[in-house]
């Protein structure tokens, strides 16, 4: 009697264990997710240096220095890039000047826009585009390109206002203002000296010490110690440096990088730099050296030569090596499976079937994987295609609806 009770017992138990998974098999709620796409990068992050072939002004002068050239401006050799003034009074003068031949600017334009009507059109269309740029610049955040965009956008408007006028009207209004702007030149020749550049380039009214630090020829040499003493470099106001001109178009990012990452670089070959302080703006650069390794690092350098006004001002930036970019479907892995045929794959609801789908891994994630498509093919995983991520028992051509 108690062995059969034992028996019975343990037949019990059994049936209910394998009841329970049955259960559960019939039961268990099916996942989907759509497929999506997604761009994704190859990429890590560090910290470097700008160098380029820069060439320091120095003067000799007594008074009071006012520039003449903006930062980034272009300029000849021989050409004025700064006046030194005897007094305020002359310094208020030039800025009078200045403003004066703003405004004569503005108004011999607005006077080539009031007597065509195309042209009044096409400066709103500029107007418009403008604003959509400055707006743009100002959400991403970037506030560094935002002054010319700015600058261009008062300009226009100001121009715009003055089209409506009477083209005699602003013709008398240039006449007095080019009247008075020479009056006040005549005041100031006497207490106004000159200054012109020794090397024609780009004008920086800014120097940091790095200028005459490493000529560009010498970073191929150097060693992981040189650039980390970098960060201790100090600017020091040095007695009648004024400036500098970058004399050339291309430029060099020196940084340090482990073994890990260096080893992803190869000399020649070109990657993306993606710098913090240009937002989501590309620039493609060449992997110009790579140094020796001391304690797994090394120093490697890039050497780019699109050459823009923010560019011209950076010197130590933190930037996004961008090695590779992948665009395709996003895929959960636990979504794929692999089929009879050792395919890898997903099923998706065709219908109220489900149908197997080879996928092509384009790039790897923890969790997911970027996989190709191709919308000619119904083959293939399309977008929007309803992948099956988790379901009992699937094969093609099962009902699952």
């Amino acid at each position: 009697m108690p062995l059969r009770i034992v028996f019975f017992g343990a037949l019990f138990i059994v049936c209910v264990y394998f009841g329970i998974q049955l259960y559960g098999a019939l039961n268990t709620p099916m996942r989907t997710t759509p497929a999506l796409s997604t761009y994704v990068t190859d990429e890590f992050s560090s910290v470097g240096y700008f160098f380029r072939s820069e060439k320091v002004i120095r003067a000799d002068y007594s008074g009071i220095l006012e520039y003449s050239l903006a930062d980034g401006e272009r300029t000849a050799r021989f050409a004025p890039y700064a006046s030194v003034y005897h007094d305020k009074a002359a310094v208020e003068t030039n800025n009078r000047i200045a403003a004066t031949n703003e405004k004569i600017r503005s108004l011999e334009a607005a006077l080539s826009v009031s007597s065509d009507t195309s042209s009044a059109a096409d400066l709103s269309d500029k107007i418009y585009e403008q604003l959509l740029n400055v707006t743009e610049i100002a959400d991403s955040g970037v506030y560094t390109r935002m002054d010319n965009p700015q600058k261009s956008l008062k300009n226009l408007i100001v121009t715009r206002d003055f089209s409506y006028k009477d083209t005699v009207d602003i013709s008398s209004l240039i006449t007095s203002l080019k009247k008075n702007r020479d009056s006040l030149k005549s005041r100031i020749s006497e207490r106004e000296t000159v200054l012109y550049t020794p090397y024609a380039g780009y004008f920086m009214s800014g120097t940091d010490g790095f200028e005459e630090l490493y000529s560009t020829s010498d970073l191929k040499s150097l060693q992981v110690e040189d650039v980390r003493a970098l960060s201790e470099v100090e600017k020091k106001p040095e007695r009648g440096v004024v400036g500098k001109i970058i004399t050339g178009y291309d430029w060099y990012f020196v940084m340090v990088l482990r073994r890990s990452e260096a080893e992803q670089l190869k000399q020649g070959y070109y990657v993306t730099l993606r710098f913090d302080a240009t937002g989501d703006v590309d620039i493609r650069a060449k992997v110009h050296s790579i140094g020796n390794y001391a304690d797994e690092e090394t120093v490697v350098v890039l050497y780019g030569e699109k050459f823009t006004e923010e560019l011209m001002s950076f010197r130590k930036q933190s930037a996004s090596i961008i090695l590779n970019s992948y665009s395709g479907l996003k895929v959960p892995k636990e979504a794929v499976r692999v089929n009879d045929k050792r395919q890898m794959g997903v099923y998706v609801i065709t219908g109220t079937y489900a149908e197997f789908k080879k996928i092509n891994v384009l790039y790897e994630t923890r969790d997911y994987y970027v996989v190709s498509t191709d919308p000619k093919d119904k083959s293939s995983l399309l977008i929007y295609d309803n992948i099956i991520v988790s379901a009992k028992d699937l094969s093609s051509g099962k009902v699952v609806k």
